[in-house]
């Protein structure tokens, strides 16, 4: 793009490019996890694809007994796919750690680091980047639906019980 660019052609965007897309990929995991996003793709599809996310590994690392997380690693990384029940109680762990709230909070810092870079950006090109601001007023989070919180322990063990 800068090789074709008619104006500006020195103006370096890696850096908020590189901070666009950090942003892009902690907010679809929370989408992913909290927002009405699962109906394209399916309740907490991440959680099957057996790649950690950002919110998950938080949540080992913040909850004092993180070994049902664990173990559901070893699940996925055999390749099965979670019931529903599971990923509940999953997403209540996620929860419980404070995961849900911490990534909020990077998110909104995340946004405000990108915006002072466009304000940057805009002083050398002196001219506001609407398109830019749009889409990243598009890409604020939204508000969150409740969580569902009635999984208990011994009704994972039951579903978990099969694999």
């Amino acid at each position: 793009m800068q090789q074709e660019a008619t104006q500006n052609r020195d103006l370096d965007m890696r850096r908020f490019m590189n901070q666009l897309a950090r942003y892009f990929q902690i907010l679809d995991d929370y989408q992913n996890l909290v927002s009405q996003y699962t109906s394209q793709r399916g309740f907490c599809q991440d959680l099957d694809e057996g790649k950690p996310s950002f919110l998950f590994i938080r949540a080992c690392h913040d909850l004092e007994d993180s070994t049902v997380l664990t173990e559901w690693l070893n699940i996925l990384y055999s390749r099965a796919r979670s019931p529903v029940e599971a990923k509940r109680y999953i997403l209540a762990r996620i929860e419980e750690s404070g995961s849900l709230e911490d990534t909020r909070d990077l998110l909104a810092l995340l946004l405000q680091a990108l915006e002072g870079m466009l304000r940057d950006m805009e002083s050398v090109t002196g001219h506001e980047n609407w398109i830019l601001r749009s889409m990243m007023v598009q890409l604020q989070v939204k508000q969150n639906r409740p969580l569902q919180k009635e999984i208990t322990f011994a009704e994972v063990l039951r579903v978990w019980s099969g694999y």
